[in-house]
């Protein structure tokens, strides 16, 4: 049953929240860029954020809708570009990140958790925030994926990104490149893939799909001789689940080659850079960050703040404009 609260005029449409992400970088830019595209006649696109800092990055970028302020999605007015505005006391630094910054995106973050939880919004899609300011902040989380799993009680939660070349699901996230040996022993591998196997045939309505398995060590370990992770660990659970089409594991330096031959739905990749710089080699500006596991669709654009290109109306917003369309796709599928 769809339970989100209706828009005047506009009830055949999903509701969109779109966060601010940290104000300093590009983040009000992208989400206000949205406005110059017909995106905004797919779905009902609502900013949350400061009121103050849109209607800046609206006059830097010549959008020409006026803001609206709005305090719940009843409110919600065609034409507009409608703001749920979060008030901040404290004063925002822009092209750098803050104390201040960091509270104002999680406040962001948070209010569109509360509208997805209550079925107000069927999709959020965030923007870019800084680690760094959320911790200035005193806000002690290393990015949104496990704001997200915190606030809506998820377990069972990971990263997925997707692009026109590959889709990639991540094993482990956000740890030093130190403890990726015994974390992927210690998250399970299994639900990992059986979260991607859930994924492919939900939203890309693959029965079977094909999965690929990374390796974690040069040449995918060669049985033992250069790391146990494979031998010990990942092929037992990839015969576990024979049963499926998973193929793996893949030496990492050749997995991404053979998947661009070889088209598999998903590649899981067994820690973050390995699965992402070859994604944001080929797709750096139109790849999608997604959460899986949590109770409504959640994507990102595929980078940063950009605090170097910021509050000059020049950052590339095609990741932002997927990260809508995508969750717009994934809404109507839910």
């Amino acid at each position: 049953m769809d339970k989100r609260v209706k828009t005047t005029g506009c009830d055949n449409k999903k509701n969109v929240a779109v966060t601010i992400g940290d104000p300093g970088g590009i983040g009000p830019e992208i989400a206000i860029s949205l406005f110059n595209h017909n995106i905004c006649q797919k779905c009902n696109l609502i900013l949350i954020g400061n009121i103050n800092i849109f209607n800046q990055a609206k006059k830097i970028l010549s959008v020409k809708q006026d803001i609206k302020e709005i305090k719940n999605i009843s409110e919600f007015s065609q034409n507009k570009i409608n703001v749920i505005n979060i008030e901040t006391v404290d004063k925002i630094t822009l092209k750098q990140t803050s104390a201040a910054n960091g509270k104002l995106a999680f406040k962001s973050i948070k209010t569109a958790i509360k509208l997805a939880k209550n079925g107000a919004v069927q999709a959020i899609v965030t923007s870019p925030i800084s680690k760094e300011g959320l911790k200035l902040a005193g806000i002690d989380f290393p990015g949104h994926t496990e704001i997200l799993a915190k606030f809506t009680r998820t377990d069972k939660y990971r990263m997925l990104f997707v692009s026109k070349f590959f889709n990639v699901l991540l094993h482990t996230i956000h740890i030093p490149l130190k403890d990726v040996s015994f974390a992927i022993k210690k998250i399970d591998l299994e639900e990992t893939i059986l979260i991607g196997i859930d994924f492919c045939k939900k939203y890309l309505k693959k029965e079977k799909p094909l999965i690929f398995v990374s390796g974690l060590n040069p040449h995918a370990g060669e049985n033992g001789k250069i790391g146990l992770e494979e031998k010990d660990y990942i092929l037992p659970i990839i015969e576990n689940l024979k049963n499926h089409n998973i193929k793996g594991p893949f030496p990492p330096d050749t997995i991404f080659f053979k998947a661009l031959h070889e088209k598999p739905d998903l590649i899981i990749a067994m820690y973050h850079d390995q699965g992402l710089i070859p994604l944001k080699l080929l797709d750096f500006h139109g790849a999608v960050n997604v959460t899986l596991g949590i109770p409504f669709v959640r994507t990102s654009p595929d980078h940063g703040t950009a605090f170097d290109i910021a509050w000059k109306g020049i950052a590339n917003n095609q990741s932002m404009l997927n990260a809508v369309k995508l969750a717009i796709k994934f809404a109507q599928k839910k």
